[in-house]
């Protein structure tokens, strides 16, 4: 029961997101939600889980979460392009993913099977994804959405005006 109570309190904690899509369960995970996202690798097993998730932050991969094996493909972002929204499906487990960005690029991961659901968007992208994993694959995910930063206008230097004196 205690261990219980501090695993949901650590999830809390860790898991910022307002939903998850799956049904959970199983060992918890979270992406560093400070990084810009870059990329983004999905492993799918034969018969259609999600087994695993990787996000890339900057020029560096992070750890990868869920189980091994699969077959892994990878989305890789153009500079100053975001993930802005994501679809999918689960039952029992993650079964697709469909992830969409600000310059129209998209890649799918799996096959749509059992329930759907679609997040993101309103101007927000993606900085973090959280969810759990079991035995499987990936049985829940949780996404962090935020807007992006705004790029440094450089400001027009335009020389002070001098008034011309009459004479």
């Amino acid at each position: 029961m205690l261990l219980g109570l501090t695993l949901g309190l650590l999830w809390s904690a860790t898991c910022w997101a307002e939903q998850m899509y799956g049904v959970g369960e199983g060992t918890y995970f979270s992406t560093s939600s400070d990084c810009e996202i870059t990329g983004v690798r999905v492993a799918v097993g034969l018969l259609g889980p999600v087994k695993s998730i990787q996000v890339r932050c900057g020029d560096f991969w992070g750890p990868v979460f869920g189980v091994s094996g699969g077959t892994t493909q990878e989305f890789l972002l153009q500079p100053g392009e975001h993930i802005d929204t994501i679809s999918g499906s689960y039952r029992m487990y993650i079964r697709s993913l469909l992830i969409s960005t600000d310059w129209g690029r998209y890649a799918t991961f799996g096959q749509i099977s059992g329930n759907t659901f679609l997040t993101g968007g309103g101007g927000k992208v993606l900085t973090g994804i959280c969810g759990q994993h079991k035995i499987l694959g990936l049985s829940g995910l949780c996404f962090r959405w935020e807007y992006p930063p705004e790029e440094e206008e450089e400001e027009a230097t335009v020389p002070p005006r001098t008034t011309a004196e009459c004479k």
